[in-house]
């Protein structure tokens, strides 16, 4: 089945057309240390996450559920000639950011790509009104401006907390407030790939969150990529991730001309839609700028 997987991938990539590839890996790595064994497995999912990269080859990986020393061995995947951006999220009870166990940091979201950074990180809290009430876990986004395009992440709100419809509300306004907020202050080629907690459908799904002219592709759960009129689907693959319970989503695509996308952002430019073609895929403190490196 994977075989005929990759068949099926390596003839939509011949027939995508003429633009220079573009991968993007989105991973949950469930390494915070707090989280039952179901899903935390000693560390086990950096290591599988990082051979994963060295055989995929991404241009830019999207992380949830990492902590601050788990950014070095990702960029090194990568070649180490990159960039990489990471954002701590806020532990309520604490009064500080949360940490990882076992002395491995702060925990959080990042994002790593081959190529250097053009500017310094840019990351926080989303705003208290976007915050779940009940969360101890107060969430975080993360933007990094590389060389020729911008990348984000977050890790909106968990539906596991017991008031599902609520939740699932708030993680849309936070994947809201990332795509049609903070991302439209970036000129050029943009991604946003995300652990969002939302299915694709539904009054309170993924798709709600895309932004006019934009596509999204996810692995048939919560995760998601979201790219600008820059690039052009070519195909999706998940792989599993030994040590976490979440699939690694890779998307893969092709730059279109600069004139192409320009006219695209033209055409499409307005506020968030919910009408977009979905895939045909299954399967507190203030905000804080963030380090990078």
């Amino acid at each position: 089945m994977r075989f005929l997987a990759l068949l099926v991938l390596a003839g939509a990539l011949h027939g995508a057309g003429t633009g220079a590839p573009f991968r993007m890996l989105q991973l949950n790595l469930c390494n915070s240390g707090h989280a039952g064994v179901a899903c935390y497995r000693d560390g086990w999912a950096l290591a599988a996450a990082v051979q994963l990269i060295e055989t995929v080859r991404p241009d830019v990986v999207t992380v949830n559920e990492v902590c601050d020393s788990d950014v070095a061995p990702l960029r090194q995947a990568l070649g180490n000639t990159g960039g990489g951006v990471f954002q701590a999220v806020w532990d309520r009870a604490a009064a500080d950011w949360m940490r990882c166990s076992g002395d491995r940091g702060r925990y959080g979201v990042a994002v790593v790509a081959r190529e250097r950074l053009r500017a310094g990180g840019r990351g926080g809290l989303f705003p208290p009104l976007l915050q779940a009430h009940a969360a101890n876990e107060l969430r975080a986004w993360v933007c990094g401006a590389f060389v020729s395009f911008v990348a984000c992440t977050a890790h909106p709100q968990s539906p596991r907390s017991g008031t599902g419809r609520a939740d699932a509300a708030v993680a849309l306004a936070q994947c809201r407030y990332v795509a049609g907020g903070i991302l439209p202050g970036y000129p050029g080629p943009a991604v946003f790939g995300a652990d969002l907690n939302l299915v694709w459908n539904g009054r309170a799904g993924a798709q709600r969150c895309v932004p006019a002219g934009w596509h999204r592709k996810g692995d048939g759960a919560f995760q998601h990529v979201l790219y600008s009129p820059a690039f052009e689907h070519a195909g999706t693959v998940t792989y599993p991730v030994r040590g976490t319970d979440h699939d690694a989503l890779l998307v893969h695509a092709v730059r279109v001309a600069a004139a192409r996308s320009t006219a695209a952002r033209r055409r499409t430019r307005g506020p968030l839609s919910g009408r977009s073609r979905p895939s045909r895929r299954r399967s507190a403190g203030a905000a804080a700028r963030c380090p990078s490196g």
